[in-house]
């Protein structure tokens, strides 16, 4: 896979575990990570990138990724943009599928509005494909972000199900887990066409 990693002066990128860049379904896109001047990247755990995927830490912005502790891998599949100006925290066990946003800025000013907020996601949150985590956002652990859901500005209770723009709670008391469950040995008959 081919890797691009820039470290700016005084900046630390710290790593407890393993870090792996990997291809999903044969894309091999450039992987993008850059640690601004004084800035912070510390993944916690073993942890997978994929092509696409690109991490932007500004000038004395801090990013923090849990890695793996439970389910059988954490990682981003591809193609998913993090974007920190000041702090983002990821928690362990992470699913993150392609196309996702994560930041804690606006990226421009806005009159009477604050730009960087905060992003904190929990342990063991599936963040489905094309969603976007905004600044601001605190996500409880175990929730499921849907796609094309836009979180912003606001907590969410732990094992919820959120979906919309901007997302609301479709359900409590959601659990899930990385791995599929095997297909039975013996599929069910099709339905038939009738003539």
């Amino acid at each position: 896979m081919p890797v691009t990693i820039q470290v700016g002066k005084g900046a630390s990128f710290t790593l407890n575990g393993c870090l792996s860049f990997t291809s999903w379904n044969g894309l091999r896109e450039k992987i993008y990570i850059s640690i601004g001047e004084g800035a912070a990247l510390t993944i916690d755990g073993d942890f997978q990138i994929g092509p696409g995927c690109r991490l932007v830490v500004e000038a004395g912005g801090q990013l923090y990724i849990g890695g793996r502790r439970k389910e059988s891998a954490s990682g981003m599949t591809e193609r998913t943009l993090v974007m920190v100006r000041r702090r983002v925290v990821i928690g362990v066990d992470l699913l993150c599928a392609w196309g996702v946003y994560i930041t804690d800025c606006d990226w421009h000013e806005i009159s009477g509005q604050p730009s960087t907020e905060d992003t904190i996601i929990g342990d063991h949150v599936w963040l489905a494909p094309n969603c976007s985590v905004l600044k601001g956002s605190r996500i409880g652990k175990g929730c499921i972000v849907a796609t094309r859901a836009v979180t912003r500005g606001a907590t969410y209770a732990d094992c919820s199900l959120l979906g919309g723009a901007p997302a609301k709670v479709l359900a409590e008391g959601r659990e899930w887990t990385r791995d599929l469950a095997p297909l039975p040995k013996q599929m069910p008959e099709p339905p038939r066409v009738r003539d």
